[in-house]
């Protein structure tokens, strides 16, 4: 990172983060714990349970909510003058709500215990509307996850040198869109809300390397309504170690801090980041394609996900390594069994109570989950697929002329427009 920022952090430059150094700076602190110089800290808001003193989880009653809705707490407690306002209209937008100010109508279905609207809630639902809060950020993680066929080739790459070639082009090509994101979200704003402009900036993050994607269960749940929702559990264990599958990805994690030329600071323009994930994981997809291909790996696009590909790991053994949701039921479901239980009988709250007690073994989660490839080679070899080098040195093609990347980009970027023309057209 720029070194300015570093200083800013308390960032020692000659020495690695230590973990405590790591935790401070996500929680948007120095690396030594103390407030970061000349950053305006945005203090967390308070849930509204809190603020009007709503106690044992329960709706509050219609006195109870006149008195919230005129500044007081739920007992009668006057709240400060701007706390109050800002507490009470809080209320009345988490309650539906959407003027300025409330209609007769509006104000006695919220007194009845219903959203403004009209439409009632569950206890469950009202108490969670009313105990949601705003953080502070700290930090936003982008996540760079490689195509299946360059893990399978990682895994099984025959040397390890071939092997440091592919994670290099990995991390290459998530250093040169971080490039490009700096420049969009590394914007301290000047003014309140940016009004006054924005002034560019550096900023900083810290990456963690992933290698496998651990087995999951699926567990569809019901709430007070009958509305199902799937929650997914990662397994690290069935009373042994479950291999997840290979999964070369990595985690950038963003510091919530920006470092002007002028000294000045700021946070990150978050408001870029809408719509634009997508785009640069595109990004990501194109720069490792051409970091790979200077080691001549013949690399095509993936027309079913729009992602580069490894043309020489066959798409069979990508879709053998792509199975972690079955494996993982596949999982819980024998170790219910050695425990005298039958997975599919159980209800969803014994299925999570059965996952949380004994397939997730918290001794296999600090496992390294490199440790995976001779579990992932005996796999191959049970498919019978044998894998050689994806390193072509004396095929290394010659790079194209611009109008001859303008041409190729035209034509694999017009099937792609088709189908998200017809889709909107449709």
């Amino acid at each position: 990172m720029d070194p300015a920022l570093a200083r800013r952090l308390g960032i020692d430059t000659n020495r690695g983060l230590t973990q405590s150094e790591v935790a401070l700076l996500l929680n948007g602190q120095r690396a030594d714990g103390r407030e970061i110089a000349g950053k305006q800290t945005q203090a967390a808001t308070l849930p509204l349970t809190q603020i009007f003193g709503l106690e044992g989880g329960e709706k509050p009653a219609r006195d109870q909510l006149e008195r919230m809705l005129a500044g007081q707490t739920a007992a009668g407690k006057v709240l400060p003058e701007k706390a109050a306002r800002t507490a009470v209209r809080r209320l009345e937008k988490a309650l539906g709500a959407a003027g300025m100010t409330m209609s007769a109508e509006e104000r006695e279905h919220i007194l009845s215990g219903r959203m403004a609207d009209g439409p009632e809630l569950t206890d469950r639902a009202y108490m969670t509307t009313l105990a949601t809060s705003k953080s502070r950020i700290g930090y936003i993680d982008l996540t760079f996850s490689a195509p299946k066929s360059l893990s399978v080739a990682w895994a099984f790459a025959p040397t390890n040198a071939e092997r440091a070639i592919l994670h290099q082009a990995h991390s290459d090509a998530i250093e040169s869109v971080m490039g490009i994101i700096e420049k969009e979200i590394g914007r301290a704003r000047k003014g309140k809300g940016g009004k006054d402009g924005y002034e560019p900036g550096a900023i900083g993050w810290v990456s963690f390397d992933h290698y496998a994607a651990r087995p999951t269960v699926a567990v569809v749940t019901r709430d007070e309504d009958g509305r199902e929702s799937t929650e997914l559990h990662s397994l690290t264990g069935t009373g042994g170690r479950v291999p997840g599958d290979m999964q070369v990805h990595t985690h950038v994690a963003v510091f919530n801090v920006v470092e002007t030329a002028s000294d000045r600071v700021g946070g990150l323009d978050l408001a870029q980041l809408d719509g634009r994930i997508h785009e640069w994981g595109a990004l990501y997809h194109a720069y490792l394609a051409d970091n790979l291909r200077r080691h001549g790996v013949d690399i095509t696009l993936d027309s079913r996900n729009e992602m580069a590909r490894l043309a020489d790991v066959p798409e069979r053994v990508a879709a053998h390594f792509s199975k972690r949701t079955i494996g993982g039921t596949e999982a819980a479901r024998a170790y219910a069994q050695s425990i005298g239980r039958d997975w599919d009988s159980l209800d969803a709250e014994h299925k999570i109570r059965l996952l949380k007690s004994g397939v997730q073994d918290p001794r296999a989660a600090k496992s390294d989950d490199v440790s995976d490839l001779a579990t992932w080679r005996r796999m191959a070899e049970a498919i019978g697929y044998h894998h050689r080098s994806v390193l072509r040195p004396d095929g290394i093609k010659p790079a194209l002329s611009p109008d001859e990347r303008l041409e190729t980009a035209y034509q694999a970027a017009m099937p792609l427009l088709g189908k998200q023309f017809d889709r909107r057209r449709h």
